[in-house]
């Protein structure tokens, strides 16, 4: 039941509509207190100092209000079938994989969410207006307070404009998507499950998936803490993004805690199955949207190249952020005293699943083939010795590719070149 309650308040959380809801109940109230209290605040002598911007008579305040709410509603419609053109336009162009995140964002959420909250404040004013009554009973900061609501709405559409403009930037989406990754690898401190000694877990009790779907993330955090308070060891069996049925083994527990349905629910509560491959919460996910913005770059109906290169150089800076001395094993993290043992991809299952997909399709093309020499020459020097005969036996693949897919001698004589520092210590 706790982890029904907690997948229910993350969809809500995580939903689009949550923001927008949220500042529309605040306009609705301040709307309420409006009508009751609007009446008495002309009294004050801040009313005659602002009378100019008064509206006088209720039929005009009904008028100045019907075309905020006609005006308003033209513009969020207009607004965001911009959004859903241009979100459709990235999805062809890019990766369906990153609508989720631009939908999403909180700055976009706020912009509607004050267009709606606008129009429920003004009607709400609306209805509350009589016409013809006598004007020192019509809510004049009520109205006044609507008119400036739209001039927000109306600075909010160009903000908005300018937002979405840059938010569509490849450029930027591959910037954001990298700091991002980046971020979630230093975070967690990803390596340091793969420096450890491995552990014979053959006698631990085994937790079956509770739902088929990909095991997409792992509160990493909330799962330590409920292993340092019941002193117990946990070790994946599976990486994140992993398919797995219904009632497979995907971890093993030091302590038998079938019996104990609380704490059972507890850890389950801590693993996320979906339909998505990889979670937010997972560095593998901006890795997974990096390598698909360069494969459909590089795709026929594409053909942008150049899109292609940026996404590996920023790759290049997540692998090399994610194989970074500082990213291995610290002292608090040792085999007897580490409390979650992750099961983490190799560097071998990295490049396959992430980087040879790009190679594959730019074969033909030498700045491509040139920019995957770049990319495995920042990681050489990061890796462990085993790892550099993957990355070597990787390169002798490339040298064979460009043999037989680059017909240009002078660019297979240049990227030989380049193959040849590379392999030089």
């Amino acid at each position: 039941m706790n982890r029904q309650f907690q997948l229910i308040y993350q969809n809500i959380v995580s939903s689009i509509a949550f923001l927008p809801a949220i500042i529309s109940l605040l306009f609705f109230l301040l709307s309420i207190g409006m009508v009751y209290f609007d009446i008495p605040f002309s009294e004050f002598s801040l009313a005659k100092s602002l009378d100019v911007l008064l509206v006088k008579g209720n039929d005009n305040a009904r008028h100045v209000l019907s075309a905020l709410i006609g005006g308003i509603i033209s513009l969020t419609v207009f607004s965001f079938s911009m959004v859903m053109l241009l979100l459709n336009q990235a999805s062809s162009s890019f990766t369906p994989r990153i609508i989720p995140g631009l939908l999403t964002d909180k700055k976009h959420q706020f912009v509607l969410g004050f267009y709606i909250g606008t129009i429920i404040y003004c009607i709400i004013i609306i209805l509350n207006i009589t016409p013809g009554e006598a004007s020192h009973n019509s809510p004049k900061f009520g109205v006044l307070l609507a008119m400036l609501f739209g001039i927000v709405c109306l600075s909010l559409f160009i903000y908005f404009i300018h937002l979405i403009s840059q938010k569509i930037q490849v450029d930027n989406i591959i910037s954001l998507v990298t700091a991002k990754s980046i971020k979630l690898i230093e975070a967690n401190n990803l390596r340091n499950s793969m420096e450890l000694e491995d552990i014979d877990t053959t006698l631990w009790y085994p937790l079956a998936s509770f739902k088929a779907g990909y095991f997409s993330s792992l509160h990493s955090h909330k799962l330590e803490k409920i292993c340092k308070h019941q002193q117990i060891q946990v070790k994946m069996l599976y990486p994140l993004g992993s398919y797995l049925l219904e009632g497979t083994v995907f971890c093993r527990i030091s302590l038998n805690i079938h019996k104990d349905k609380e704490l059972k629910d507890k850890l389950l509560s801590c693993f996320e199955f979906t339909y998505e491959p990889y979670g937010e919460s997972n560095y593998l996910h901006g890795i997974n949207q990096l390598s698909e913005i360069a494969v459909k770059a590089l795709s026929p109906g594409i053909n942008d190249p150049g899109t292609a290169l940026i996404a590996l150089d920023h790759l290049s800076k997540v692998f090399c952020c994610l194989y970074q001395p500082e990213q291995k094993i610290t002292s608090k993290h040792t085999k007897m005293h580490q409390l979650v043992i992750h099961q983490e991809y190799s560097l071998q299952e990295l490049l396959f699943h992430f980087i040879h997909p790009i190679g594959n399709y730019g074969k033909k093309d030498a700045k491509v083939q040139a920019r995957l020499l770049d990319f495995y020459g920042r990681l050489l020097p990061l890796v462990q010795p085993q790892e550099k005969q993957i990355i070597y036996s990787v390169v002798e693949e490339v040298v064979e590719s460009i043999e037989e897919n680059i017909p240009s001698p002078s660019q297979v004589a240049m990227l030989k070149n380049q193959i040849s520092r590379l392999k030089t210590p």
